[in-house]
């Protein structure tokens, strides 16, 4: 969508090197920090990265005790994290923790990505953040999305997920993309919510917390306009599945 494809896409070289320069900038970090410091400083700062990484590890150990069906997934969000999780860490905590490790949601808005963590690790389940990722992805073997417009959209989302591949999801991405267009006049969780409030008739929904707040009432109206427009047009645009929408366990929005 238009909040992904403003992501910084990374290089598939930057990919692959990240795994070797990770450590070495880690090194070089903790250098220029015993320099700044004094010359007993590396020792010091070793010694307290161990004990409070044995810590970390102690504490894992025991909830993994006390919670012997514990699954975890990983979240890859390099634009809230300032990092992108590599495939090397991906491997390191699998070969740790087995088991443990159930999959990965992806929100880095760059498909290459999200496809080598789906060919990387088939005994994982990979998600995507970017909806119109989905068609391309499945093929690959993509377990499905974790997405903003399934709130708003959810019947919708459910024909995307089925479409086997990106040609048969092209007009999907397309209706998709029209969609976006409209809750993206104002911040993505307060237009949603004012669409589900006019969905739903409960303005309980129109309540935020700071710093959120609710689109003028206008701009308001006027989406929640343009949306039941789209809602008749592309939003009825779905794919031949062989099966009932109504038999599944999505309801449509006015419904749910």
């Amino acid at each position: 969508m238009r909040r992904a494809a403003a992501l910084p896409r990374v290089s598939r070289h930057a990919r692959d090197r990240q795994d070797q320069v990770g450590e070495q900038d880690d090194q070089q970090q903790r250098h220029q920090q015993g320099q700044d410091e004094g010359p007993d400083f590396p020792d010091q700062l070793r010694q307290r990265d161990f004990r409070h990484a044995a810590d970390q590890e102690q504490q894992f150990a025991i909830g993994r005790r006390d919670q012997p069906d514990l699954r975890l997934y990983l979240y890859n969000f390099p634009e809230i994290c300032g990092v992108q999780i590599s495939l090397g860490l991906i491997r390191r905590l699998t070969e740790k923790f087995p088991g443990i490790i159930a999959g990965v949601k992806d929100s880095g808005g760059d498909p290459d990505v999200t496809a080598d963590y789906i060919l990387s690790f088939s005994g994982l389940r990979i998600f995507t953040g970017n909806e119109v990722d989905v068609p391309e992805l499945n093929p690959l073997g993509l377990a499905g999305t974790v997405c903003g417009l399934a709130n708003v959209v959810p019947a919708f989302m459910r024909h995307l997920v089925d479409a086997r591949n990106e040609y048969e999801g092209r007009p999907l991405v397309a209706a998709l993309r029209e969609a976006d267009a409209v809750l993206s006049r104002f911040p993505f969780i307060p237009s949603a919510k004012a669409i589900i409030a006019d969905r739903m008739q409960d303005p309980n929904w129109l309540r935020h917390m700071p710093p959120m707040t609710t689109p003028p009432a206008q701009l308001r109206a006027r989406m929640v306009a343009d949306y039941l427009q789209w809602l008749s047009t592309g939003g009825q645009t779905t794919v031949a599945t062989g099966q009932d929408l109504s038999a599944t366990n999505v309801l449509p929005l006015k419904s749910a």
